[in-house]
């Protein structure tokens, strides 16, 4: 369970850094922190999880499209990410597009209610979630509550 949950929060880190390798849309006011998108992420990734379990294609679409189409970061967190990774926020950015494609690649099977491209395309973006906590959890920890 605790490995579930610890992939589930990796492969929410990976999605909701998007904003830092692509132009977004202006900051909207009441924009969530980092620690909010993850918190929906690892809730998204969840029912992406149950809706396998109970072969609920129409929970897995949903819940991998919220995955890929989750709101920006506030531009001070992206700032502070940033500056922590330097040189490695275009890796950064990679795994992250890796989480985005994947969550659409899942989307697109639970629509054709294909489950083993499903679970498929669920490793996958698992082992990106994976790759992307191990290289940058530790520097990124606590980004929501720092100060610029």
């Amino acid at each position: 369970m605790r490995s579930t949950a610890a992939l589930a929060l990796a492969g929410a880190l990976l999605a909701v850094l998007a904003g830092i390798g692509g132009a977004r849309a202006a900051e909207p006011t009441g924009a969530p922190t980092l620690r909010e998108i993850m918190r929906h992420l690892h809730h998204d990734l969840s029912d992406v999880h149950r809706g396998l379990m109970y072969e609920d294609y129409s929970l897995i679409a949903r819940a991998a499209r919220s995955i890929a189409e989750h709101p920006p970061i506030r531009v001070p967190e992206r700032r502070l990410i940033e500056q922590r990774l330097g040189e490695e926020t275009a890796a950064f950015a990679g795994l992250d597009e890796e989480v985005h494609d994947r969550s659409l690649a899942i989307a697109g099977a639970a629509r054709a209610e294909r489950l083993d491209e499903i679970v498929r395309h669920s490793r996958s973006l698992v082992d990106s979630c994976v790759a992307c906590h191990q290289a940058f959890r530790e520097r990124l920890r606590g980004i929501s509550g720092a100060r610029r």
